[in-house]
C-alpha cells in the first residue's frame, strides 16, 4: 500500500520521474541485511539522484528494523541524499535521524519530491524566461547598434561619395580651364607662327630678288657684247668652237670672228709663236 501510494503521487504530478526499484523485506530476520544491500546497490548506480526508503505503517516491533546500525551506516555513507518515509507520523527511527530528510509517511515523501522537482522546474522556467528576456534585450540592443552602425556607415559613405564627386567636379573644372588656356596659348602661338610664315616668304622673295639683281649685274659684266664694245672680238672655228690660243690653228683653217658691229670670215695662211697671218674673206 505504501508503494502504491508513493507511485500514485509521482504519476499524478506530471513530472517525468525515472524510478529504479529495489524490492526488499522490511521486517523479519533478513530485513536489515536486504535493506542495507539495497541501499548500497543504489549507491553504486550513476543514474540515481535521490534514494527513498519507505514503508507503510506497522507496530513498533515491526519498525524496529530501521534502527539497525548497518542501515544507518549505509544511509550516512550514501553519496546522494536519502529520504525516508517510514510508518506513520508518530513513528521515528534511527534511519530517520541519519537520513537527509525524514518524512512522516511515504505519501509525504512523494509530495516532498514532487515539490522539489516543481520548484526546480519553476526555477528552470524562470531562468529560461530570464535568459530569453535578456537575450531579447541583447538582440534588441545589438540590432539597434547594428542599425546605428549601418546608418553611420551609410552617412559616411554618402559623405565620402559626395566629397569624391565634388573633388572630381573641381578637377574637371580645373582640367577644362587648363585645357581652354592651353588651347588659347596654342591659338596665339599659331597666329604668331602664321604671321611669321606670311612675312618670311616676302622676306625670302625680296632677298632672292636682290640676289638675282646681283647675278644679273655680274652676267651683264661678263656678257661678251659689253667686252667687245670696249674693242675686243671673239673668234670661233668654222664648227663654232671658240679659239682659245694660236696653237689650235693651222694654215687653211677657217675662222669666224665676231665684233660688236658685225662678223667676218677669214682663212689662216700661217702661224707662229708670236704672229699669225690671216687672210680675211669679206
Amino acid at each position: 500500500a505504501a508503494w502504491h501510494d508513493f507511485m500514485h503521487e509521482l504519476k499524478q504530478s506530471g513530472h517525468g520521474f525515472g524510478v529504479r526499484v529495489v524490492d526488499v523485506r522490511v521486517q523479519g530476520d533478513y530485513a536489515a541485511d536486504m535493506i542495507t544491500a539495497g541501499i548500497n546497490e543504489l549507491i553504486r548506480r550513476n543514474d540515481v539522484d535521490v534514494i527513498v526508503l519507505i514503508r507503510g505503517g506497522g507496530s513498533r516491533t515491526e519498525l524496529a528494523v530501521f534502527d539497525s546500525e548497518s542501515i544507518a551506516v549505509a544511509i550516512a555513507s550514501a553519496g546522494v541524499p536519502v529520504f525516508t518515509g517510514l510508518g506513520h507520523e508518530i513513528d521515528r527511527s534511527i534511519a530517520d535521524e541519519v537520513a537527509h530528510t525524514a518524512f512522516k509517511t511515504p505519501t509525504a515523501c512523494a509530495v516532498a519530491l514532487i515539490e522539489r522537482v516543481s520548484r526546480f522546474a519553476e526555477q528552470a522556467e524562470t531562468a529560461w524566461l530570464s535568459i530569453e528576456s535578456r537575450t531579447e534585450r541583447l538582440l534588441e540592443r545589438a540590432s539597434t547598434g547594428l542599425l546605428d552602425t549601418a546608418r553611420r556607415i551609410e552617412q559616411r559613405t554618402v559623405g565620402a561619395v559626395e566629397r569624391a564627386e565634388q573633388r572630381l567636379l573641381d578637377r574637371s573644372h580645373r582640367a577644362a580651364t587648363l585645357a581652354t588656356r592651353a588651347i588659347g596659348r596654342a591659338d596665339d602661338s599659331l597666329d604668331r607662327s602664321t604671321v611669321g610664315l606670311g612675312r618670311r616668304p616676302l622676306q625670302f622673295a625680296t632677298q632672292q630678288l636682290a640676289n638675282l639683281d646681283q647675278v644679273e649685274a655680274r652676267v651683264r659684266l661678263l656678257d661678251p657684247v659689253h667686252t667687245m664694245a670696249r674693242g675686243w672680238s671673239l673668234s670661233r672655228h668654222a664648227d663654232g668652237r671658240i679659239v682659245r690660243n694660236s696653237a689650235e690653228l693651222g694654215p687653211g683653217d677657217e675662222l669666224v670672228t665676231t665684233f660688236v658691229d658685225g662678223v667676218i670670215r677669214s682663212t689662216v695662211e700661217s702661224t707662229s709663236a708670236t704672229e699669225t697671218t690671216i687672210e680675211t674673206v669679206p
